[in-house]
This record gives C-alpha cells, structure tokens and sequence, in this order.
C-alpha cells in the first residue's frame, strides 16, 4: 500500500495555522468507487429499513401516523404521503438539454445621456 500524502513538514494552510506532520502520518486516499462510510448498511435509512421490517406492528404505526399528519395539514407528512402516492412533481424550472442565451448590448441609453449632459 502506498500513502500519497507527505508528512515530512509542517503543512499550511492558511497563513496564521499550521497542521503537525503527524496529522498526515494515518491519512489513507480511498480506493476508486469507495465512499468514506467504512460500515456498509450503517446509514440512517437502513437503520430505519431494519427497525421497520423486525418490528411490523410499529411500521403500521409509523405508516398511520403519517396519514394522521397529512390528514391534519401538516406539511412534511402531507407532501411525503402525497409523492409516495401520486409520484413527485416534476422540476418546472429544470433545464432539460443544452440552451442557448443570446445577449444583446444597447448602447442607445448612453448615447441619450452624453446628449444631455
């Protein structure tokens, strides 16, 4: 294994703060395609996914307390439970393919003022 990091001096990156070469001595560049979480399955949504599926009768109890919070209006479940059911609107701001912007400059407004001054 090869170590792409130097730490043979003190390293600065901004002028008033120094980092000691020993703060480089354990720095290992990941591999292509490796992520920097080192525990597969250990985010928040499979957390989630397991608690979820060991536990049905609470996952009835999560699905009908977010129809509850739709029910009563209440944004965040209300636009979850509705893009869940009737898919998520589609961005009408996005630009879709490339564009082109022409841009025209008018030097008309300028002449008018050395007109009149």
């Amino acid at each position: 294994m090869t170590r792409e990091f130097t730490a043979s001096k003190t390293v600065r990156k901004h002028p008033n703060h120094t980092m000691h070469p020993n703060s480089l001595k354990n720095l290992i560049p990941y591999k292509p395609g490796q992520n920097g979480n080192p525990k597969p399955g250990n985010s928040l949504t499979a957390q989630l996914k397991n608690a979820l599926v060991d536990n049905p009768e609470l996952a009835k109890q999560f699905i009908a307390s977010t129809i509850q919070g739709a029910i009563k209006r209440e944004p965040t479940p209300f636009r979850e439970l509705w893009d869940r059911v009737d898919g998520k609107l589609v961005d009408k701001t996005a630009i879709l393919g490339d564009i082109v912007i022409e841009v025209i400059y008018d030097d008309r407004h300028k002449a008018e003022n050395k007109d009149t001054g």
